[in-house]
């Protein structure tokens, strides 16, 4: 049996999914657009994910999202880092040019997003300042890594939909880790009320 056909198969008798399954809904599920295959990496790269390219659009809705392209950040253009500045907060701003902070636009656009859109789920860019899920590298403002922070972005999305099931690219490896993954999805969708559609919760 392939993944499709196992993922298909327990989604239909599952009896917490089937009733979202066969009446044709389809969970929503959030993706950074470069897992997706869209070259919107600083260096104009992708980092396509087989997962979320190919199996997750089987199976759901995929919404793919570049926070720092959609806050208007070219293609190619610097890497950015998240930093504890001297004051205690935290920012992401450009490793070359440390003013070029871009906190400000990424809560923005995040406050955007959850007010706009309902996730069942979301699979996050890994150890990425504006999307990891708990993997970024942290750092001083002397450039030197003090530990490991949230992704700005990912970080907002967490607080809306506490509930969804939210991981990063590394952790959808396995045909059974993606299969979990998308039960979570739907499951949780169907947790909410009138079939997962509702008002996110901020």
């Amino acid at each position: 049996m392939t993944l499709r056909d196992h993922l298909f198969d327990a989604l239909r008798t599952d009896p917490v999914t089937a009733p979202l399954w066969n009446a044709g809904f389809r969970v929503r599920i959030g993706a950074s657009a470069c897992l997706a295959g869209e070259k919107v990496r600083p260096d104009g790269s992708d980092c396509r994910s087989n997962a979320v390219s190919v199996v997750l659009p089987l199976v759901a809705e995929v919404v793919s999202l570049c926070p720092e392209v959609a806050i208007g950040l070219g293609v190619p253009r610097p890497a950015m880092q998240r930093v504890r500045l001297a004051a205690g907060h935290e920012a992401v701003r450009s490793v070359e040019a440390h003013a070029t902070d871009i906190t400000a636009r990424l809560d923005g656009f995040a406050t955007d997003v959850v007010r706009s859109r309902i996730f069942h789920g979301y699979v996050f860019k890994a150890r990425s300042a504006s999307c990891a899920p708990g993997n970024a590298p942290l750092f001083d403002e002397h450039g030197v890594q003090i530990g490991l922070a949230g992704g700005r972005y990912a970080e907002h999305l967490r607080r809306a939909f506490p509930r969804a099931p939210m991981c990063d690219e590394e952790a959808l490896v396995t045909m059974g880790s993606l299969a979990r993954f998308v039960m979570a999805c739907y499951r949780y969708a169907a947790s909410l009320p009138a079939e997962g559609i509702e008002p996110p919760t901020h």
